[in-house]
């Protein structure tokens, strides 16, 4: 995404130039297209607040599902189909099935990442 602003400020950049608009005013234009600042996901990671996958886990309680969500995902409503699937059936036609199965995959997944990042600290995190 960085990139592809860059390469659009680039494009901006060069039909100014090329152009026979006023000097002053193509001056003014460059700056201001130089000054835009790009963000990208990072810029903002570092100032986020943490934000708990699980108040229940953040706050040392046990799972109030218990063990419902300790299984492949292809044993959950719509299993079968990717998250990618899922969510547009959830966009296209959002039924209490489709919304159910979203509801279970969330959790699932919620569940996965904490499995995963409880071992693996996750690019930005503090030491």
């Amino acid at each position: 995404m960085k990139n592809e602003l860059y390469i659009e400020r680039s494009k901006v950049r060069g039909i100014l130039i090329g152009s026979n608009v006023n000097n002053e005013d193509t001056k003014d234009l460059l700056q201001e297209i130089d000054a835009l600042t790009i963000f990208t996901a990072s810029d903002f990671s570092a100032s986020a607040q943490r934000t708990p996958g699980a108040v229940w886990r953040e706050s040392g309680l046990s799972d109030p599902h218990g063990t419902d969500y300790d299984c492949e995902r292809a044993k959950l409503a719509l299993g079968h189909l990717s998250d990618d699937q899922l969510a547009n059936n959830v966009f296209l036609d959002p039924n209490i099935v489709t919304l159910t199965a979203a509801k279970e995959r969330i959790r699932w997944l919620s569940r996965v990442l904490s499995a995963l990042t409880s071992t693996h600290r996750c690019p930005g995190e503090d030491k």
